[in-house]
């Protein structure tokens, strides 16, 4: 795999190109599907390499959603603030101002751990609220101040008939049915 640079992410989207000053973002319908996904053990707990460290420490700060490449291909813009992330430590908190959204405006509180060094970067992620839930298997990209996540669903589906959400790792960033693509910017005070 090639190493992610400014133009390769500034190119993510197959779709289109997204401006410098823009970065598609993820989760618009699934902000807290994303936060929603856990596990009472915090995830699998990965080594600690130093590509782990190298990537917990860029992904340090507020992100802000710029847009949702949602399952059919489409692309949904965020407007400043509709959906942040907040990541200080393993925590991350995800605010959701977007009134569009099923459950409204919400805040949540979720763990992750990462792993950095496969060849597609994993990060697993659970919300406190629900530590005994099934955690979230995402994927992750990141440089300097351009995140991205690829988060997916069995068989395209989001809670079962009891309220939980199965997750299926991602193998590559590709939307397809129950996979979502979410493209985040640092945000710079």
């Amino acid at each position: 795999m090639s190493p992610v640079n400014a133009t390769s992410l500034h190119n993510l989207s197959p779709r289109r190109r997204i401006g410098s000053t823009r970065i598609s973002v993820v989760l618009a319908l699934v902000p807290f599907l994303a936060c929603m996904t856990g596990s009472a053990s915090l995830v699998r707990s990965f080594p600690a390499p130093r590509e782990n460290r190298q990537d917990m420490e860029l992904l340090q700060g507020e992100w802000e959603q710029v847009t949702l490449e949602m399952p059919d291909g489409q692309i949904k813009e965020r407007k400043p603030g509709d959906v942040t992330w907040n990541i200080k430590g393993d925590t991350l908190e995800c605010t959701v101002r977007d009134p569009q959204t099923i459950d409204g405006p919400s805040r949540k509180v979720c763990r992750f751990s990462l792993n950095a060094s496969r060849s597609v970067k994993e990060l697993d992620i659970q919300e406190v609220a629900h530590l005994g839930d099934a955690p979230g298997l995402w994927i992750y990209d990141i440089h300097r101040d351009e995140l991205r996540v690829c988060i997916g669903h069995q068989n395209g589906v989001g809670p079962t008939a009891d309220g939980s959400v199965v997750s299926v790792r991602p193998r590559g960033f590709e939307t397809r049915p129950g996979q979502y693509i979410g493209y985040f910017k640092r945000v710079r005070h």
